[in-house]
């Protein structure tokens, strides 16, 4: 069977692969700077028009809305913390996916160790979904403490207010996909070993 094909298209998205982990690289150490640097953000009122989504709501606040600037910053550094968490969680999956993808290089998918390796990626995926959900409902409660409430009931404060309450669930749909893949990847490794075993 011929396997360039494969093994050409493993080594492009082997390249992309590559790429996309240092550019997660830059954007981890930009977050990771930007936390220190919110703390030593001065106090003042806001300056312009803000948008604040709380998770089950939006609100749409006037210029003179003044916030609690310790809540607000925690809110922010929630953010940034979750932000560090999933790019560090995608430069991991990146990495495993390397792995997954050297012995296609040479033309051989199915190699031994690649099920475990696509199920490792599906805890991944799980686990992150996780705290990013616990993470955006933390960063929501401190933003909601941000605001005086007292002020939402002036017409000058506030200009408008919606709500919409959604949970992204997408994180557990995509480890079911992985963890189905992984178990076609297992049959393929057992195929492949047979087949290496009658050679």
């Amino acid at each position: 069977m011929d396997n360039t094909r494969l093994a050409r298209t493993a080594k492009i998205i082997d390249i992309l692969l590559i790429t996309a982990q240092i550019i997660l690289v830059v954007l981890f150490v930009i977050t990771a700077v930007s936390i220190p640097l919110t703390f030593t953000s001065g106090h003042r009122p806001l300056t312009s028009q803000l948008t604040m989504d709380f998770g089950f709501g939006t609100i749409t606040a006037a210029d003179d809305l003044i916030l609690n600037q310790e809540s607000f910053k925690y809110s922010i550094v929630i953010g940034l913390i979750s932000t560090i968490i999933l790019l560090a969680a995608g430069w991991y999956a990146i990495m495993v996916m390397r792995t997954i993808i050297a012995p296609m290089k040479t033309g051989r998918p199915f190699e031994n160790g690649i099920s475990a390796k696509i199920r490792r990626i599906a805890w991944l995926s799980l686990i992150c979904g996780a705290i990013d959900e616990i993470f955006d409902m933390a960063g929501s409660v401190l933003m909601i403490r941000a605001v005086d409430f007292k002020a939402l009931f002036n017409e000058s404060a506030v200009t408008d207010i919606s709500y919409t309450y959604t949970m992204d669930f997408s994180f557990i749909i995509i480890a079911i996909i992985l963890f189905l893949l992984s178990y076609i990847f297992q049959y393929g490794e057992a195929l492949q070993k047979e087949s290496d075993e009658t050679l």
